[in-house]
């Protein structure tokens, strides 16, 4: 029963972590799209015009690329975490 288990954890975890990998590309988009939505929001309220729309893709894409770097570096810690040290 436990190695049913054990399997049953272990292809669980697999795809977790492909999930994780999968929402990068809808996590990127969002993001930009919120920039840009936010973004004219301002232009329509304030008067912005065209920087606002401009200025949110920017941010969008900024906060994107820093989600990305977040997951590469725990990816990077897991790995060498699961390596043995090599001399």
């Amino acid at each position: 029963m436990s190695g049913a288990r054990e399997r049953f954890r272990e292809r669980g975890g697999k795809v977790w972590a492909g999930a994780r990998y999968a929402s990068v590309g809808l996590e990127f988009g969002l993001s930009v799209v919120i920039g840009y939505l936010a973004g004219a929001w301002l232009e329509g309220r304030y008067g912005f015009a065209p920087w606002g729309s401009l200025g949110g893709v920017v941010l969008g894409f900024a906060a994107a690329v820093r989600s990305l770097l977040r997951l590469a570096a725990h990816e990077e810690r897991s790995r060498a975490a699961r390596a043995p040290d090599e001399p």
